[in-house]
Order: C-alpha cells, then sequence, then structure tokens
C-alpha cells in the first residue's frame, strides 16, 4: 500500500497545527497510549518470546511463515501488542480518567518503560535532587499539555526508567515538529542522551537530563514529545527460530523480510507551544 506523513503520529500532529493555524481549532491535539489489536482475542500480548501471532491461522509453523494476498500484512511482519500507561495522582477511577483527559499519558511497544517529560525553567542539577518530581510539576507543563507562550528559551525535563523484566535503556530523544512563517511543516529527531557507546556499552536503568532547544523560535507553532528507547533485543521471530531443529530453521529462516533485532521504545504524549494560546491553558 502507499504510505503518507499523516500515517505517522508526528506527521498527523503537524497537519492538526496547520489547520488551527488555518481554521482556529486543531483537530489532532491528541495524546498517545499503545494498545493491542489481534484477531485471536488476546489482552496485552506483549512479550517478544511468547507472541502467538496476529489470528488463528498463524498459530502453527506454517502461519508462522505464510505471505499475504495483495493489500494484505505477511504474517512475518506482524508484531506483539503495546501498552498504555497514565500518570495519575491514585489508582482511583476518577483519577485516571482526569489524567486520560488532560493528556497525561504515554504508550509503549510492549516493554514496561516508565518515561516522563516537562517544560518549563529547571536548574540542570534537578535529576540528581530527591524531589525533582515535585519541582518538574511546580516549575513546568508536564506532557499532553499546553505551554504558555515564552519569550525566552525554556527547557525540558526528560526522564525515564527501564522495564526490570527487559533490557536497559539507551536513549532519550526529543522529536519536534513545527511551522514556520511559510507555513511549511517540519520533523527533527534530537539525541539528548545517548547511552550506546565504549563507556557504557550495556546502557542504563534511569535516564534523565535537562535540555534546552538551541533552535527554539517564540513566534513558531510547534509541539515536542518524548522517545525513549532501549537496547536492542531479539524480536520474536528470531526465538521463535531459534528454537527450531537446524532443518526446519534452515528452511523457514533464511533471508526473512525483517530485522533479526528491534528497539523497544516509549512515547510520551506532546507538549505544543503556540504564540497565540492562553497563558495557563492545558486543553
Amino acid at each position: 500500500g502507499c504510505l503518507s506523513s499523516r500515517d505517522f503520529a508526528r506527521g498527523a500532529l503537524l497537519e492538526g497545527m496547520q489547520v488551527q493555524i488555518e481554521r482556529g481549532v486543531n483537530p489532532h491535539e491528541f495524546g498517545f497510549i499503545g494498545s493491542t489489536d489481534t484477531h485471536i482475542s488476546t489482552s496485552g500480548s506483549t512479550e517478544e518470546a511468547r507472541w502467538p501471532g496476529h489470528k488463528k491461522t498463524e498459530l502453527g509453523l506454517s502461519g508462522r511463515f505464510s505471505t499475504a494476498d495483495v493489500g494484505h500484512t505477511d504474517a512475518i511482519r506482524t508484531n506483539p501488542g503495546g501498552l498504555a500507561g497514565v500518570w495519575a495522582v491514585e489508582n482511583s477511577r476518577d483519577a485516571l480518567f482526569h489524567s486520560m483527559k488532560r493528556r497525561e499519558t504515554f504508550g509503549t511497544s510492549g516493554t514496561r518503560i516508565a518515561p516522563r517529560f516537562f517544560a518549563g525553567r529547571y536548574d540542570e542539577n534537578i535529576c540528581e535532587q530527591s524531589d525533582w518530581l515535585e519541582q518538574a510539576y511546580a516549575n513546568g507543563t508536564p506532557m499532553g499539555a499546553h505551554l504558555p507562550p515564552q519569550q525566552t528559551s525554556f527547557n525540558f525535563l526528560l526522564e525515564a526508567k527501564a522495564d526490570p523484566m527487559s533490557k536497559p535503556l539507551e536513549r532519550l530523544q526529543l522529536v519536534k515538529g513545527w511551522i514556520d512563517e511559510a507555513r511549511q511543516k517540519h520533523n527533527q529527531v534530537i539525541d539528548v542522551v545517548t547511552t550506546n557507546n565504549k563507556n557504557n556499552p550495556e546502557g542504563t536503568n534511569r535516564l534523565c537530563a535537562v535540555f534546552s532547544d538551541p533552535d527554539y523560535m517564540p513566534n513558531t507553532d510547534s509541539y515536542y514529545y518524548l522517545r525513549v528507547v532501549e537496547q536492542v533485543s531479539p524480536r520474536w521471530h528470531k526465538t521463535y527460530c531459534d528454537g527450531l531443529p537446524d532443518n526446519v530453521r534452515e528452511e523457514k529462516c533464511k533471508n526473512l523480510p525483517v530485522d533479526d533485532y528491534i528497539h523497544e521504545m516509549a512515547w510520551t504524549s506532546p507538549i505544543w507551544f503556540s504564540p497565540q494560546h492562553k497563558s495557563g491553558s492545558t486543553q
């Protein structure tokens, strides 16, 4: 099939901002979650090593590596589900729905990464302070909200904890989108913290950073969100193939059209900035 920039969240967010500039309302001001969508009535089903397949015809060996008709997806290209995360003051119906309404939510590709994302004005050493989270809320705007108009550059607070049952974290990335004065749409991915180097090849269980955008433009509509990336881990088919007898593995697992290893990820809801937005509003 065909792909459009609007098939991806970052492109849809830009489309919504452009509609707001032209018509005064943003139809794509949404928060992020992850979920599972299969045809075998499974909930969760996020573990690569235990992925049962997308539908019942994939439960056996032949179905796992089957090719699809035109317009459908090959079984080998399907993936385990994702997870939705909600930051709430307590685990109650009212608190959870209030958090979802204000879009303080995030999604993961299946592992239990726990990301935090704020925009405001923070000390460079806030990550080392025991009350960093209280300061984050007191001095800034959390994921899912609008940042009030700023005439001087603000900074971002990015933090994430690894899933203790998965791989350590490799990097924190800031995904930025903006519309320039000529109404052209732009995207950029910024590596804020990277641990994939010789000094720390195994990653880490927590990453935290304060970052200022050197290209901040106070008169430009923009959004930012945090993407957290794990160290590489085997995709489901790699584990599945490794467990097959040698002769079957040679037949079924050679020259597959997918990578053997993947990066599990998490994405926070965006923080939006508009020079016309009313100060203090989070809607």
